[in-house]
Order: C-alpha cells, then structure tokens, then sequence
C-alpha cells in the first residue's frame, strides 16, 4: 500500500511537471504567434480564441475529472464505513468468542480438578480396597496356620489322653493287685515294690497331666490368637464403615452445595438418594457382616467355656465340633470376601455417580450465577425506581410547601369539603386580623380531585390543576411501586 501511494505521488508530481511544460510551450507559441506579421495565417484573434476553447475544454476535462473523483470518493467513504461495519462485527464477534472462549476454559478447569478429584478418590479407595484383600489374605493364612496347629495340638491331646487311659487303668490293677497282697501275709516287700511302682506311676500319671495342661494352654494360646483374628476383623470392618462414612460426609457436602441450586434440585436428589441407598445397602451389608463375625466369635467363646467346662469323655465329641466351627469360620471368611467385593463395587458405581452429580452441579452452577446476575439487574432497577419515587414524593412534597406559602401570602385557606377534595375559601376567624396578615389560618387536605367547584369565594390563582398533575404523577409512581415491590420480594 505504502509503495503504491508513493508511485501515485511521483506520477502525479511528474503530470505536473508535463503540464507546465505543455503550458510554457504553448505560451511560446501564442508569442510567436502574437509577435508575427499581419499577414501571417495566424492572427492574435484567432489564437485568443484557439486558447479559449482549448481552455473550456481543458475546463471541461477537468470537471468530468473532478467528477469521477468525487465519485470515486464516494464510493471509497461508502467502503471504508463497510469495512468500518464489518469490523465492529468482526471486534463484537471476536469479544463474545473470547468471553466464551474464557468460560470454556473455565468449565475445562473446574471438570479437569473434579476429574482429578474423582481418580484420586478412586486411586485411593483402590488402594485401601487392595491393603484390606491383603489383610484378609494374611488373616486367612494365619487361621490356616493355627487350624493346623489346633490339629497338632488335638492328636496331641487325644495321645495324651489315650495314654492317661492306659495309666489309669494299669494304676486300677496295681491298685487291685495291692489290696490282694494286702491280705496275704509275708508278702509286703511286693507290697512295697507295688507301692513304688504306684508311685512311679503317680509321677507318670502327674507327667501325663501336666502334658494335658500343656496341651491345654496350646488350645488357649489358639483361642487366643483366633480372638486376635477376630479383632483384626473387627477393625477391617472398621476401616471399611470408615471409609463408607468419609463417603457420605462427602455425599452429604455435595448434597448441601446441591441444595442451592433449584433448577436441578430433583435430578441430584434422586442421583444422591440412589447412591446413599447403595451406601447405606453397602453399609448395612458390612454391619451384618461385622454383627455375624460377633456372633460367631461369642459362640467360640462359649463354646470354648463349655469345652474347658466338659469332661474329658466329650472332648473328641467337642473336637469334631471345633472343626466344625473352623470350617463355618472359613465359610464366613470367604462370603465376607464375597461381600467385600460387591462392596468395593458398590462404591465405584457410587464414584461414578458422584463425577456425574458434580458435572450437573457445575451446569446448575452456571445457571445459578446467571440467576443471580439477572436478580441484581432486577434489585438495580428496583433501586432506581425506589429513588425516583422518593424524589416525586419530595417534588410533591415542594409543591404542597410553595403552595401553602402561596396561600399564606394570599390570605386563602384550604379546607376539605363533605365529600372529599380541594376546597378553597377565604376565611378568617371573628376578631381575626385581615387575610393578609400572618395569623391566616391554612388547612390543606389531599384527596380525590374536586368533582364541582367550590361554593366559597375563590382565589385570583387557581392552584388546583397543578396540584392534580402532582397527584397523577404520584399515583403513577405509586402504582409503578407496587408493581416492582413482587420482583424485590
């Protein structure tokens, strides 16, 4: 453009550099011409007015000229004020793609850190579901551990057991065989012998027993560790009630951020009922998990009772039992994994849920700032409309105020009539000054403009319509207020 407007300029400098030079050369010429004998063919005449019809058409030229620029200035300003147009669309258009662009930014920030949120809560919850499977496998390896040590420790004891039998019975016939010898005279040095093998036998029989209580305190420290089992459970249970009531807190602050919102109000109801259904189901399910492990750990104690209780006739009875109850245990085991899984899923599903009520929240959100905005635009014009009613009441106000003064002045007092309206009547008390002085009395009711002039003599003013234009113009307002007071509310 610049080296376009630059050509322009030097061909126009050099055209007028051609023109006063056709210009002087025709100036030669006219002198020639003008210097020339009376003869000559060309006459002075003749060349004035040769150069005045090259000048008119010269004259001409340039007005045809001038024409067509003015024309194409025209159309240039015509272009220009286009383009102008077209680039305050395009600079309006551009502004609003922006604003949008920015709020689609926005959004693109708010759901990438609820995103975020939601995979970490995920990741997490992962996580603690993976620590606790781990948990219940170390557990269910330790019960398989003291299971086998129970078997040990049960063949030890019915070995033990069998072999006090034995002694038992062998002490009966010793026992037998001393109160025969007894009877028999000369015969003490056996019964001494017998008394020493009694003896010895007492001391295997008392070897046997503590055997027994050995035993015994091997079934105790199984208990022991099967009670420790059970309260691993426990607190396994515990963490997951935890980790369930971590999820309803953060339902619940959910809920109450949704609880703003009222365009969206039952679809996030109903999304939240469901997933607290499911937690509460989730819950419920690891409650009676929990409550069955309890149960099942108070029967193992009275269980264990009525075996310490027993006697040793029932205790392989007693053992089938145990094992019995270590498969129920197992059992138990196992469909509390079941469960823990369907629970894990359970809150997956409730995640997911939670994303989807976040990302209607967000919406909801926007159409609420988009609610509060149009609400503030409706509290400024209330505003408005509230500062010029107060300024027609104080116009109104005014009036009244120059109107009692220009009735004080003029000596006329203004009294309601029977039927409501402006009255006027000159009046003064008996004794009174003139109407003019300033004990004047002046009474001034509003009400409804005056059907039938006063019968009283009146003023050389006539104040009345200016008071009824004031008096529309305050019912205008008035009614204008009404109809705003249910957008303030």
């Amino acid at each position: 453009m610049a080296d376009l407007e630059a050509k322009v300029k030097e061909l126009e400098a050099q055209l007028r550099k051609e023109i006063a030079y056709r210009e002087e050369l025709e100036r030669d010429v006219e002198n020639l011409c003008m210097q020339g004998s009376g003869s000559s063919t060309f006459s002075g005449s003749s060349v004035l007015s040769e150069r005045i019809y090259s000048t008119e058409k010269e004259l001409v030229k340039v007005k045809a000229q001038l024409a067509a620029v003015v024309a194409e200035r025209d159309n240039l300003r015509e272009d220009l004020r286009g383009f102008k147009d077209s680039k305050r669309t395009v600079d309006a258009s551009w502004r609003v793609e922006r604003e949008r662009s920015d709020n689609l930014e926005k959004e693109l920030a708010f759901y990438q850190s609820q995103s975020t949120r939601a995979i970490s809560d995920r990741d997490r919850a992962t996580w603690e579901a993976e620590d606790m499977r781990s948990q219940m496998l170390a557990m269910s390896a330790r019960l398989r551990d003291a299971e086998s040590q129970a078997d040990a420790d049960r063949s030890q004891r019915q070995e033990t057991e069998r072999s006090l039998q034995a002694a038992q019975q062998q002490i009966g016939v010793l026992e037998e065989q001393v109160r025969e010898c007894a009877l028999l005279p000369g015969l003490r040095q056996d019964l001494a012998e017998a008394q020493a093998s009694i003896a010895s036998l007492e001391r295997e029989r008392n070897d046997l027993q503590a055997q027994l209580a050995q035993a015994q305190s091997g079934l105790d420290d199984v208990q022991q560790q099967l009670a420790q089992l059970q309260g691993e459970s426990e607190a396994l249970a515990g963490q997951l009630a935890a980790a369930c009531k971590a999820a309803e807190d953060a339902e619940e602050e959910h809920e109450e951020e949704i609880e703003q919102l009222q365009a969206e109000m039952e679809k996030l109801k109903a999304t939240t009922a469901a997933a607290e259904e499911r937690a509460d189901e989730a819950e419920g399910s690891l409650a009676a998990a929990q409550a069955e492990i309890e149960v099942v750990r108070r029967e193992t104690q009275k269980q264990l009772a009525e075996h310490e209780r027993a006697g040793a006739a029932s205790r392989a009875e007693r053992d089938t039992a145990h094992a019995k109850e270590l498969a129920g245990l197992r059992q138990q085991v196992q469909e509390l994994q079941a469960r823990f899984d369907s629970t894990k899923a359970q809150m997956e599903q409730a995640s997911q849920e939670k994303v989807e009520a976040l990302i209607r929240l967000s919406t909801a959100q926007s159409a609420a700032s988009q609610a509060a905005d149009e609400t503030r635009d409706l509290q400024t014009q209330v505003a408005d409309l509230q500062k010029r009613l107060q300024q027609a009441t104080q116009e109104k106000v005014n009036a009244l105020m120059q109107l009692a003064e220009r009735r004080e002045s003029n000596g006329i007092k203004a009294s309601p009539k029977a039927s409501g309206g402006w009255g006027w009547r000159s009046s003064t008390s008996p004794g009174a000054a003139p109407a003019s002085a300033k004990s004047a009395s002046l009474a001034i009711s509003v009400a409804s403009p005056p059907t039938s002039p006063p019968s009283s003599t009146r003023s050389s003013v006539d104040l009345r319509p200016h008071v009824t234009s004031l008096e529309d113009k305050l019912r205008k307002l008035a009614s204008l207020a009404a109809s705003t007071c249910p957008l303030r509310e």
